[in-house]
């Protein structure tokens, strides 16, 4: 995507007619192009190589702008697919885990007191059903913030 917005920015520089460019980096280090000079920034040389074409800073500033929020919402989907796979996983796992322990249960008792493995088996159901649980809801917060994240991007 980094090089989607560079590649962008390479094809329409010709068109700002040496307008004042920086190159930046954010705090999780992607490239960051802006009119304003910013620390540790350079200085980017734009320079017009056709005759009667300008874009306007502000505008050059804009399209990277829009550019570095559609890569925000691409990773953000990337991410709510990932998290949201996680959660379907999580599921099939709790759903294997129970039937496992339901074949237990119709086997014949290990112990003698077959009352007490059946609350043996009972409990351990319980405690898979929290533990899954548990995860899904934590990955369910994660997808309902990042679901937050993307309205508000759009």
């Amino acid at each position: 995507m980094v090089a989607r917005l560079l590649i962008t920015l390479i094809l329409c520089a010709p068109l700002t007619a040496g307008a004042d460019i920086y190159r930046c980096r954010s705090a999780s280090g992607t490239p960051i192009f802006t009119d304003q000079p910013c620390p540790n920034g350079e200085r980017v040389e734009v320079q017009d190589q056709r005759i009667g074409t300008r874009i306007s800073t502000a505008d050059m500033v804009s399209i990277g702008q829009t550019l570095a929020q559609e890569r925000q919402v691409s990773e953000l989907h990337r991410d709510l697919r990932t998290r949201e796979e996680k959660v379907a996983d999580l599921r099939r796992s709790m759903r294997e885990d129970l039937a496992e322990l339901q074949r237990l249960q119709n086997l014949p008792s290990p112990i003698h007191d077959g009352v007490f493995w059946e609350q043996i088996l009972s409990r351990q159901q319980q405690m898979t059903v929290q533990k899954y649980e548990a995860l899904i809801r934590s990955e369910q917060k994660q997808i309902d913030h990042m679901a937050d994240r993307l309205r508000h991007l759009k």
